[in-house]
């Protein structure tokens, strides 16, 4: 069977319907495509849901379109439009020579007619034919009896004028030489000459880097929101339209520059709200990004190079390789030590018993963290079915892998493991309280193991558990010493204990989650008795 594009299938073999959002529904921050589960392995059942789902996803975005489309979003769409006319004329003026005189003649005289029906606040003539075009390109369609029609030709005629005076302007300079020197005049033309192409602008780019990125699940969902709010700002700063063609040692210096320049919370403080990056730039009194932050953002910057060379962009070199600033602020996080560990246990017991779902989740939450070493996304995210008990063995492991339905993402490929429950859990009752969850899932299955916890897109499930452990247990415990020691501390304690106890690193990587070339895929992939028991038997080395 020949899938649509629109079917696709997880790695699971569950199959996904996909639609794409047109561009001009498209919010910052947020996803490109609309990814819907539908809940089967079956090839001819999947087809024929996604047929339907086809359908209406057509006539509810073309309903979307006539509902929605802000002032905003008609002029982004003039704009993609305008920039695509202006490209394939430079493409072809650069292939046969300058325009004629009379394709000249009629350029100047829609300018005059776009120049006089802005000046007498006037429509264009043949609107209708006009538009067409624009409404084919973006597969929308909007009532001209609607308010948005009427912005749509207010702002076609602005777009039009600097649509017809690009044009003329690129078309003149074809005639002009500047000569200089040898040396300029020939860089001039390598550059002119080099990407003649309209795709290499960053606005076809850098939707093509994030979709790549995403495909390869490489970033969590805080990760991937930072790294799209650090392509805007690229896009920001050296313009939706810029050429592949004028990136060199130069733009990547000027993008330190404004870097280095750039306010906190730019877009969140009351005087800088509404100005743009230019403006924000120029404005004193604020404080700057911290050499941190500039970190985070070249690193992004270096990723987006390095993916343009590998995908033969032609590009000279990585500019960003060796830019980077140094953090002092930026240090190891540290381990607990052994009798802080026992100390952050003590202080639990009171919760024990509690039947306050706040208690339940910081109780349970953090001996999962100290006895398992999983990420705070991993355990605050686990559903009862993911604790699991061996047929053959009868131990007790957790499951942790993606679910895309359970709104669960693991940090990278290794991180789907197996991790057996430590003794010391059990002998807490850790199992009880399992089988009372399950017991509950079996009634409604968006039960999760852990009550009291809500899912945000950039944090996950995380959040509330990660600031009453940082900001309210080891503050109370006289353990918070600034961002030294933190929840992912207990992680680090974890690795460092199995280590002293003299456990092979293969096994380590295996249980944290980490890259490893053998031991880790293979007990992911094969996992049996001998497996378990082997993991089983590793982490009970673990001594607190």
């Amino acid at each position: 069977m020949r899938n649509p594009s629109y079917l696709i299938r997880s790695r699971h073999n569950i199959y996904y319907f996909r639609w794409p959002v047109p561009p001009y529904l498209q919010e910052s921050g947020r996803s490109r495509h609309i990814k819907v589960s539908l809940r089967t392995r079956e090839p001819k059942e999947a087809l024929r849901l996604a047929s339907i789902l086809e359908y209406h996803a057509y006539l509810i975005m073309q309903m979307k379109g006539i509902e929605f489309m802000e002032f905003g979003d008609i002029r982004n769409m003039l704009q993609e439009y305008f920039y695509e006319l202006v490209d394939q004329k430079k493409a072809e003026i650069h292939k046969s020579g300058p325009l004629s005189q009379q394709d000249v003649n009629a350029l100047m005289k829609e300018l005059s007619i776009a120049n006089k029906a802005i000046e007498h606040d006037q429509d264009m003539d043949a609107m209708a034919e006009r538009v067409q075009p624009i409404f084919s390109r973006f597969d929308v369609s909007i009532d001209v009896a609607s308010p948005e029609y009427q912005m749509l030709k207010d702002q076609y005629k602005h777009a039009y004028r600097g649509y017809c005076e690009k044009v003329l302007s690129h078309n003149q300079k074809q005639t002009e030489f500047l000569f200089t020197t040898r040396k300029d005049y020939l860089d001039l033309i390598q550059k002119n000459n080099a990407f003649p192409k309209p795709e290499y602008r960053l606005s076809i780019l850098i939707p093509k880097f994030l979709e790549h990125e995403a495909r390869n699940g490489n970033l969590d969902n805080k990760a991937k929101e930072e790294r799209e709010v650090h392509m805007a700002y690229l896009m920001e700063l050296l313009g939706e339209g810029f050429n592949l063609v004028n990136f060199d040692g130069e733009t990547s210096q000027k993008v330190l520059d404004a870097l280095l320049r750039t306010p906190t919370n730019r877009n969140k403080k009351k005087d800088l709200k509404g100005l743009s990056l230019s403006e924000q730039l120029e404005t004193e009194g604020f404080d700057v990004l911290s050499n941190g932050t500039v970190n985070k953002y070249l690193g992004a910057y270096r990723q987006f190079l390095s993916w343009l060379i590998k995908n033969n962009y032609k590009l000279e070199k990585n500019y960003f390789e060796s830019m980077n600033l140094e953090d002092k602020k930026r240090g190891k996080r540290d381990q607990f030590k052994r009798e802080e560990i026992a100390e952050i246990l003590k202080s639990l017991e009171p919760l024990k018993h509690s039947k306050n779902p706040k208690d339940q989740r910081n109780y349970w939450g953090t001996l999962l963290a100290v006895y398992t070493g999983s990420r705070l996304n991993e355990f605050c995210s686990l559903m009862p079915k993911d604790l699991l008990q061996d047929e053959n063995t009868g131990i007790w492991y957790v499951c942790i892998e993606d679910e895309i339905e359970a709104q669960k993402k693991v940090k990278t490929e290794a991180s789907h493991r197996y991790v057996p429950i430590h003794s010391k859990l059990i002998d807490h009752g850790f199992i009880k309280f399992v089988e009372e969850r399950k017991a509950l899932a079996e009634q409604d299955a968006s039960i999760r193991l852990f009550p009291a916890l809500s899912y945000k897109p950039n944090t996950g499930w995380g959040r509330k558990f990660g600031d009453w452990f940082n900001n309210i247990l080891l503050v109370k415990l006289g353990l918070k010493v600034k961002l030294r020691k933190t929840l992912h501390s207990l992680r680090h304690s974890f690795i460092t204990n199995l280590s002293i106890a003299g456990v092979d690193s293969s096994y380590i990587k295996s249980l944290a989650g980490h890259e490893d070339g053998t031991v880790t895929s293979s007990v992911y992939t094969h996992f049996g008795p001998d497996h378990i028991k082997i993991l089983k038997d590793t982490i009970e080395k673990l001594k607190y």
